[in-house]
């Protein structure tokens, strides 16, 4: 492979004007400032004059957890993880879609580009909140449950409530209809149906049991909760938990501390952090190839994201039989198609031979006194 160079502090009039500049060079790789400066062509950073920066997050593979090695299922993953965080963007932040700039990226993930004005200022540290946000990090599940007073006779606040001057209190959750408060009323809602399904009840909620204040009396509630015909309807509707349970906002806390690390993984957002904190990042142009599969980074509307496959509808190249040869055995899927290849020489379909070749698995054409597989 020939050494690599970066051509950087480039600054066009016009994108006629930097395709000219690209046909010319043909690179492997294109990139561009996230950042927007008064002196873009300035050879010092600290002579740009910075302006103002896109808000960028890099959903890729290589920063979560247990990710599948096999391409198509890490995508999958990826493509899931890129969906949460949607969700966060659009209903949390409230971005609109023409706000929000969805790429995947050519290669293992996807890239989201927030052009808000709202966002262009914000520094690095204001940054690194978004991604705790959207992460759940230091997520303080308590403060979600609160005791309330029951209405009184003459409405909220009156000093007795059917006649009872000690009002009762209800335990409700703060929040059930947006945000993280949405996502917790969906977790509790599963987890009672779920675990109500049970064949046994000595089973069921064996994280409830290792409370010291739930018993039989509270499963048995919990139970019926499950079974009634509005229960986990109202925890979600109304963030209703008044289900004379007693100590019922403790053990919801507990709850949802002991199972944080599930509750996490479910709903959080796992996004590169240094990615998003920096606000003089350079990324990957859409339209270019990614010069590490042959794959288009592809710029995507919102709504094609649910039925996007990367692995068809980021091949650019055609069926043309191309010979080249192979390092080592490799296989990969493309196309619908599953393609192993064997040491040594052999044809395979255009699209193929770049991403192989792409990847450092395969040299164009062949060499003298290579064999052929057998």
């Amino acid at each position: 492979m020939p050494e690599k160079m970066m051509h950087r502090h480039k600054s066009f009039g016009s994108p006629g004007e930097a395709l000219d500049y690209l046909y010319g060079m043909a690179p492997a790789h294109v990139y561009n400032s996230t950042a927007y400066y008064e002196y873009p062509d300035a050879k010092k950073m600290n002579e740009k004059n910075w302006l103002g920066a896109e808000l960028i997050f890099d959903l890729d593979a290589d920063h979560l957890p247990n990710a599948p090695r096999n391409y198509a299922d890490m995508l999958e993953l990826v493509k899931k993880e890129t969906l949460k965080l949607l969700d966060f963007l659009t209903d949390d932040f409230g971005f609109s879609e023409q706000e929000v700039q969805l790429v995947f990226s050519g290669g293992r993930g996807y890239h989201f580009h927030i052009t808000s004005p709202k966002v262009l200022t914000l520094g690095s540290s204001e940054r690194r909140e978004i991604v705790n946000y959207v992460s759940g990090r230091d997520l303080e599940f308590k403060y979600f449950f609160r005791e309330v007073a029951m209405d009184g006779d003459f409405g909220t606040g009156s000093k007795t409530f059917k006649g009872m001057k000690n009002v009762p209190r209800k335990c409700t959750l703060v929040g059930y209809d947006s945000g993280w408060g949405k996502r917790i009323a969906l977790y509790l809602t599963d987890y009672i149906k779920s675990e109500s399904e049970k064949k046994y009840k000595k089973d069921m909620f064996p994280e409830l049991r290792r409370h010291d204040k739930v018993g039989n009396t509270t499963i048995k509630k919990l139970i019926n909760i499950a079974n009634s015909e509005t229960g986990l309807k109202d925890i979600l509707e109304k963030g209703r938990l008044d289900f004379d349970v007693r100590n019922f906002k403790e053990i919801a806390a507990y709850f949802m501390q002991e199972s944080a690390e599930d509750f996490l993984h479910r709903f959080g957002a796992s996004v590169d952090e240094p990615v998003t904190a920096d606000i003089k990042r350079l990324i990957r142009v859409p339209g270019s190839l990614h010069g590490g599969s042959g794959m288009l980074v592809k710029k995507l509307a919102l709504s094609e994201m649910e039925e996007f496959d990367p692995l068809n509808d980021a091949v650019v190249f055609g069926e043309r039989p191309v010979k080249i040869t192979a390092l080592k055995p490799f296989s990969v899927q493309l196309k619908g198609k599953d393609l192993r290849i064997e040491e040594g020489i052999q044809e395979v379909p255009e699209y193929a031979a770049v991403y192989l070749i792409c990847r450092g698995v395969a040299e164009y054409g062949y060499r003298r006194n290579q064999p052929d597989p057998v």
